[in-house]
């Protein structure tokens, strides 16, 4: 009985928390608050493991298998170290996808010129022509102030294309 109370609790929790934060109904242009949205979707892994916990009459290692790969910590793309340009960690990119990345995990999908090109680990005259790609093929364009913002374009080919990509390499690179 407490099981299923603490379920219920962690429901409306979260449900109070997506629609009053504002981290649900998030688009391709919608920057959602980051941490916000990651509780959700730790409180939305543990709420489902919990779920068959109690519900389904498995053998126990299936359940415990399952629960497994539901709640496993997911491997960042990212490397942050304060003071530091950001780092994809992936060396199975190229100079446009990185910039993409960088662009999509940056605050608003904007940063300056010289922060992206400090940032991108490729020649710089190949990050100058991956920059002026993806400006002719609209998945970036430049602010008044000459910073670089990733369009929905941009976005999109992180999401669908970039990310499965490195997913389905499980890891290697």
């Amino acid at each position: 009985m407490e099981d299923r109370y603490h379920f219920c609790q962690v429901l409306q929790t979260t449900y109070k928390f997506r629609n009053n934060r504002g981290v649900a109904h998030i688009s391709l242009t919608h920057v959602a608050n980051h941490l916000d949205a990651m509780l959700v979707v730790a409180n939305v892994k543990w709420m489902f493991a919990e779920f068959l916990l109690l519900v389904w009459n498995k053998d126990h290692s299936e359940v415990a298998a399952t629960i497994e790969s539901i709640i496993q910590l997911e491997h960042p793309l990212i490397y942050d170290v304060e003071g530091q340009s950001p780092l994809v960690l992936s060396t199975q990119v190229s100079a446009a996808e990185e910039i993409l990345m960088l662009l999509q995990h940056s605050l608003n999908g904007i940063m300056a010129r010289p922060e992206l090109k400090q940032a991108v680990r490729k020649e710089q005259s190949t990050t100058n022509r991956a920059i002026n790609r993806l400006a002719e093929d609209r998945k970036i364009c430049f602010t008044t102030t000459g910073e670089i913002r990733i369009t929905p374009l941009g976005r999109k080919e992180v999401y669908e294309v970039i990310i499965p990509r490195l997913n389905s390499n499980n890891g290697k690179g």
